[in-house]
């Protein structure tokens, strides 16, 4: 934590729990020297819209190990966690708190995704007359402005011609302008039951067992959030850039060949692919997915290549995802 005589800050960097990622754009100019991250645990986030025992336990890990990485690098933080005696319960307390605290000259961050935090984070710099640098969330492939542009005068919006054009604009399992294999998706063809006797034998999900931050994180959050559903007991989540990535491995090996034909029966462990330790734009994923074999029945070999290419496509949402670029518009 920071004492009251802390010297004043040129930047304060705020670090949100979806956007633990060290090559934001938010950091790329971070100076050791006159700038200072500002991250908090606030229990208003895990309650405004009731969240489950696990989701809170997976953020709080993971923004806990993200902290960890940036005090090896000796890196200016100021971190608030949950069960600090002093901690007011809300972003706009604890971040006005830091505010008067550090006196910064300017606030920096990566686009929020929630618009909520986005018109508290705006208004608190608007009371303290301090300039706001917002910058794009690089999770994503495009923009809400893109979207936009993109929806201007059609009069049906469907998903399938949005992500089209994404697959056109960034070339993504494309050749010669068209989709590889001739189709753009297999919709069709992954809406099969598991039948009356359940899903077949699936290869069980990679569990990372929890380390010393995360026990104390899953006692905290069993404690503090007693009424709210889920049960800790099996957590096994990936909770760093690296976990994310061995779990994401083993998905793309082990499952994503079953993801296809009941591509409408399984509940994917998304947020284990979603989480900002794992960007939407790998280069590595794509390849690694168009290696692996499908299990589709009636396609020829190298058409499961490509099939397994576009469930990957289609489990990833970050492909289609939209970052909310109307936060850069100062009128928003």
């Amino acid at each position: 934590m920071s004492s009251s005589s802390a010297p004043r800050t040129r930047h304060l960097v705020i670090v949100l729990g979806d956007q633990l990622d060290l090559n934001a754009l938010a950091l790329r100019d971070f100076d050791v020297q006159r700038d200072r991250i500002w991250m908090a645990e606030v229990a208003q986030e895990s309650t405004h819209v009731p969240s489950s025992k696990i989701r809170i336990a997976l953020f709080l890990s993971a923004m806990r190990h993200f902290a960890q990485s940036l005090r090896e690098k000796s890196w200016p933080l100021h971190y608030t966690a949950l069960d600090d005696p002093d901690n007011l319960g809300s972003i706009q307390a604890e971040l006005n708190k830091a505010i008067n605290l550090y006196k910064p000259e300017g606030l920096c961050l990566t686009a929020p995704g929630d618009w909520r935090v986005w018109q508290t984070i705006k208004a608190l710099a608007s009371a303290h007359g301090l300039p706001l640098q917002v910058h794009e969330d690089q999770g994503f492939f495009t923009t809400v402005r893109d979207f936009a542009t993109f929806a201007k005068g059609r009069k049906q919006l469907r998903m399938e011609y949005w992500y089209r054009q994404l697959r056109e604009r960034f070339n993504i399992l494309m050749e010669n302008g068209q989709p590889v294999g001739g189709q753009w998706n297999f919709d069709a063809e992954n809406r099969a039951s598991f039948g009356k006797r359940g899903p077949p034998p699936i290869p069980a999900p990679t569990r990372i067992e929890p380390d010393a931050i995360t026990r104390d994180v899953l006692t905290l959050v069993n404690e503090r959030f007693a009424s709210h559903s889920g049960q800790l007991t099996h957590f096994a989540w990936p909770v760093t850039r690296e976990q994310s990535l061995q779990a994401l491995a083993g998905f793309i090996e082990e499952r994503l060949p079953d993801f296809g034909l009941y591509g409408c029966d399984v509940g994917c462990r998304a947020v284990a692919i979603s989480l900002p330790p794992v960007g939407s734009a790998e280069p590595e994923i794509t390849q690694r997915a168009r290696g692996g074999r499908c299990r589709c029945p009636g396609l020829s070999p190298g058409s499961r290549t490509d099939c397994i290419g576009r469930r990957l496509c289609s489990a990833n949402s970050g492909l289609a995802g939209v970052c909310p670029g109307y936060l850069l518009d100062p009128n928003a």
